[in-house]
């Protein structure tokens, strides 16, 4: 076989495999019905968790990935103020008392709720105000 012919095989094999693993390469790993459950426990969309759980999801389970892992759900939902997506979770059986890293589900809302607090303080020390309010 010619040397030219040799790099052509060569460059087309290492095409065809850069097209088969490009989107493993290029995703950040966290795709998948368990992400997309974390996703709506966050935005608080009780139907789409409802219909991720009939794909395969679980409710009392972290995603995970190469790189490590998510929140656990019912984390996502209370950090985010969902109190609908909060009860369905616990319908569902979750852990009010899931420790993620070194704080409770508790411990990530109030810090949450905290955080809200002083972004408010600080936007009405800048001038910010309710619409009704406005001359």
């Amino acid at each position: 076989m010619s040397k030219t012919l040799n790099v052509t095989i060569v460059s087309l094999i290492a095409g065809i495999c850069l097209g088969l693993y490009a989107p493993v390469l290029l995703s950040d790993g966290r795709h998948g019905v368990q992400w997309d459950f974390n996703d709506a426990a966050r935005s608080g969309d009780v139907r789409e968790m409802e219909r991720l759980i009939a794909k395969g999801a679980d409710p009392l389970v972290s995603p995970t990935w190469a790189g490590g892992g998510g929140s656990y759900p019912l984390v996502e939902a209370a950090e985010s103020a969902e109190l609908e997506a909060v009860e369905f979770l616990i319908e569902k059986g979750a852990n009010v008392n899931f420790v993620q890293a070194t704080e409770t589900v508790l411990e990530r809302a109030i810090g949450r709720k905290n955080d809200a607090e002083k972004c408010v303080e600080l936007l009405k020390a800048h001038g910010a105000r309710p619409l009704d309010s406005r001359d």
